[in-house]
């Protein structure tokens, strides 16, 4: 265990040295500004569309992470070797994996509480305005629920990701089927959703073709939530169960892609 904190440590004092993870604070810092001017072109529930763009901000802002630092840094250990320097004996490869994985939560997670009290913030304003058609459905817990759902959701692309760069050779490797995965993974969910609908509505459909959809949802997360957030941006009440079992998916999907890293990490040639 202390082989993992010492390299999550180093792993977060390397990532915030990144001057790329260095500008991704600032622009979200400044990201509740773009959101507040954004809004002032629309006329009714401006605290909607300003939590919109921070939604929006917050999945670009996690995808633009992973893909620009993490990638970069695990790439950087791989394909030059770094990684030697992590595993002097006795140190186990999963605790290099562990590590580097925590770390790079670590600064996940202070990027999401920077942009949470953004969120924050544009919510106090809102409840300032007099007229509720501005804010109708607004409360202090809409902005925890953003910050919340992206951060788990982008932790589970995380995993992904790391098991991508544990299989692939080079940065320029990594960074193509990374992507990839990011585009799969938003994209793919809502189209096999619309599928699976149909499938159940129609009869005809045989029960194999119903089972192979529902085994695909396994593999490809919802990575939008966007039930979740639009329920809270509009004040309505969704349940607690629905809640978690959408964060406990996630984060198992992130354990599952994180053993399997660790599996082809431990077993490949450096």
């Amino acid at each position: 265990m202390k082989n993992i904190l010492t390299i999550a440590a180093f792993t977060v004092r390397e990532l915030l040295g990144f001057r790329v993870t260095r500008t991704l604070f600032a622009i979200t810092a400044l990201l509740p500004l773009l959101a507040w001017a954004f809004s002032q072109l629309f006329m009714l529930e401006i605290a909607k569309v300003q939590l919109d763009v921070m939604v929006g901000g917050a999945y670009l802002l996690g995808v633009v992470f992973l893909l620009s630092t993490v990638v970069t840094l695990l790439g950087k250990d791989i394909g030059e070797q770094v990684c030697y320097f992590f595993l002097p004996p006795p140190i186990e490869r999963y605790s290099y994996v562990l590590g580097r994985f925590l770390g790079s939560v670590v600064v996940l997670t202070l990027l999401y509480t920077l942009l949470l009290v953004g969120v924050e913030l544009l919510i106090w304003i809102s409840l300032q305005y007099d007229t509720s058609i501005h804010r109708h459905g607004i409360n202090w817990i809409a902005g925890i629920m953003i910050g919340w759902t992206a951060w788990y959701q982008t932790i589970s692309l995380m995993g992904a990701v790391f098991l991508i760069c544990a299989w692939a050779t080079g940065v320029a490797e990594m960074l193509v089927f990374s992507s990839s995965a990011a585009f799969i993974y938003w994209v793919f969910p809502p189209i096999l959703a619309g599928m699976k609908g149909r499938s159940d509505a129609d009869p005809l459909v045989s029960e194999s073709l119903k089972q192979s959809l529902d085994g695909l949802s396994w593999f490809f997360p919802d990575m939008t939530g966007g039930s979740i957030v639009l329920a809270f941006e509009h004040g309505i009440s969704i349940s607690n169960i629905v809640i978690m079992q959408h964060a406990l998916g996630h984060l198992g999907y992130t354990a599952l892609m994180l053993g399997l890293a660790i599996i082809i990490f431990s077993k490949r040639s450096l």
